[in-house]
């Protein structure tokens, strides 16, 4: 989006200003049909539908971090595991 009044104060002259016009409803109006091939009405819908997804994001990383450290802990019980029966089979022979 151009600023036609920050423009203006530069300077730009009556063309700038047309031209700044058009681009800006051109800019809006394929705003405008990517929200709704999204299927948004309005900007609020998409920050409302952002929003959750974020919500669900965090909770699903939660979840991940958690897995995560269970998955360590039992690679680590297990390795503890292999190395007592290396211990102890070595020490029958």
């Amino acid at each position: 989006m151009v600023d036609i009044a920050a423009k203006e104060a530069e300077g730009k002259g009556r063309g700038y200003e047309k031209w700044a016009i058009m681009h800006n409803l051109k800019q809006m109006a394929a705003t405008l049909a990517v929200y709704q091939q999204y299927g948004f009405a309005s900007p609020e819908e998409l920050d409302a539908a952002l929003t959750a997804t974020h919500a669900d994001m965090q909770e699903s990383l939660a979840s991940l971090k958690d897995m995560e450290t269970t998955l360590n802990s039992k690679k680590e019980l297990r390795r503890y595991l292999l190395g007592y029966v290396k211990t102890r089979l070595s020490g029958r022979g």
